[in-house]
């Protein structure tokens, strides 16, 4: 998952932030191209479990 596509999914760096309990400037510091899986893992989780909303699994 890029940079980009994760931040989409919660409307904005700060959201995204805090609905995985870090602070921005830990968002800043992903790569753009691919974050880390963990991080990525954990954007799945909440997103599965708050709004029922998944993004694909392709990237």
């Amino acid at each position: 998952m890029k940079k980009r596509e994760a931040i989409e999914q919660f409307g904005s760096g700060a959201a995204l932030a805090k609905a995985l309990g870090i602070t921005k400037q830990a968002v800043s510091q992903w790569p753009e191209e691919k974050i880390p899986e963990k991080q990525e893992l954990r954007i799945r989780y909440v997103l599965d479990h708050s709004s029922g909303k998944s993004v694909s699994e392709d990237e």
